[in-house]
């Protein structure tokens, strides 16, 4: 599906916005422009600028932005995914994000993190849409991944190294390998 430039440039101030929200800064100019250049802040630019030029056919430009920020990061976004404004990676390092996942608004994922496919399932198994689906003001610790067919509720935080392969409530706390239900927040989303 085509991506607009005035699609871009929302999903960017969005993850800005989030962005300074999340690290407590007035929101200006010179806070975005500062944010843009951090490393973490530059690798979500990066991919939304991927998305841009891959869903407008300029596929050259995009694979080159794609491997900009696999050799700045080592982190690989597919063009593929959809993944809604506020998007906030904390620290830009070995995260993946493969085809067809879907994470929503507000997701914060720190570094070594994947979503993909369970790699124990062979692909002509795996049924369609078989990768993560991600709802909104998730939060993902240092090495978290989710793989297959699941879906993670809102509100949901998942703690360091964990391994998500089932799907969770919304306002859960997840801890372990593989994961295990260890709290819910009662406010949480139904």
């Amino acid at each position: 599906m085509r991506q607009s430039l005035a699609e871009t440039c929302r999903l960017i101030r969005a993850d800005i916005e989030f962005r300074c929200r999340y690290e407590h800064k007035k929101a200006s100019r010179l806070t975005a422009f500062r944010l843009m250049f951090h490393p973490g802040g530059a690798s979500v630019v990066l991919y939304r600028w991927q998305r841009f030029f891959d869903t407008n056919g300029v596929r050259v430009v995009g694979a080159f932005v794609r491997w900009l920020n696999l050799l700045l990061f080592t982190s690989q976004y597919s063009s593929q995914a959809e993944i809604a404004g506020g998007f906030l990676v904390v620290h830009a390092v070995a995260n993946y994000i493969e085809d067809g996942v879907v994470i929503g608004p507000r997701c914060i994922m720190f570094s070594q993190n994947s979503l993909s496919r369970s790699p124990f399932v062979e692909q002509v198994d795996c049924p369609p849409g078989g990768v993560p689906v991600v709802e909104n003001d998730v939060i993902f610790g240092v090495g978290a991944c989710a793989q297959g067919a699941v879906r993670i509720g809102a509100g949901c935080r998942i703690g360091m190294n964990t391994l998500i392969d089932f799907n969770t409530e919304p306002g859960s706390v997840l801890l372990g390998v593989p994961a295990r239900v260890t709290r819910r927040y009662k406010d949480a989303a139904p």
